[in-house]
């Protein structure tokens, strides 16, 4: 028996041209983004406190004509990303006198 970990992944799909997007790997750089149809345009809004998300920013999707395919996909998670999570784990243990887990 193998012990598999997996994550879900958000994908946005465009129903007409198949153009597809991982909402993880969208970001400030490559936030004004259009499928091959021009039917889906992908940008981002940011925001300021007290609504910021974590990265500062949620993503924004427009459509022309029919309306983005948006799920998720299950990825498995490969054995250097496990132990590099493991590590994280590791350095974000409360220290004697210390108990904020934000400290990087």
């Amino acid at each position: 028996m193998t012990n598999e970990c997996y994550e879900a992944k958000t994908t946005i799909e465009c129903e007409e041209c198949g153009t597809k997007w991982f909402a993880d790997t969208i970001n400030r750089e490559n936030s004004a983004d259009t499928c091959e149809c021009n039917n889906l345009k992908v940008g981002i809004l940011s925001m300021t406190p007290p609504t910021t998300p974590p990265d500062g920013y949620f993503i924004t999707i427009k459509y022309a004509s029919s309306y983005p395919k948006i799920y998720e996909v299950k990825e498995k998670i490969s054995d250097e990303r496990l132990l590099l999570v493991d590590r994280n784990k590791e350095r974000r243990k409360p220290r004697i006198g210390f108990s904020d887990y934000n400290e990087e």
